[in-house]
């Protein structure tokens, strides 16, 4: 898992896109997230390689929530 201070990784997108999803659905549900990636997949718009892939950070103390919740959004808890 990558790690910068204060925050660790909680989930792994595959592109940009996915990533703002993510960050936006956990903001959605009061968990505040940054995005840390490879700018090289950004500028050739990778999505498959691991230059396109892109961590979505949490706080430290928000990692329990942000695990919850991607776990009940990876379950279809969200859907309609």
């Amino acid at each position: 898992m990558t790690k910068i201070e204060n925050f660790e990784s909680v989930y792994t997108a595959s592109g940009n896109l996915d990533g703002e999803m993510m960050k936006n659905f956990l903001l959605a549900h009061g968990v505040e997230s940054i995005l840390l990636g490879e700018s090289a997949g950004t500028t050739y718009g990778l999505t498959t390689t691991p230059l396109g892939k892109i961590e979505v950070m949490v706080k430290l103390e928000d990692i329990e929530t942000a695990h919850k919740l991607i776990q009940q959004y990876e379950n279809g808890f969200f859907e309609d």
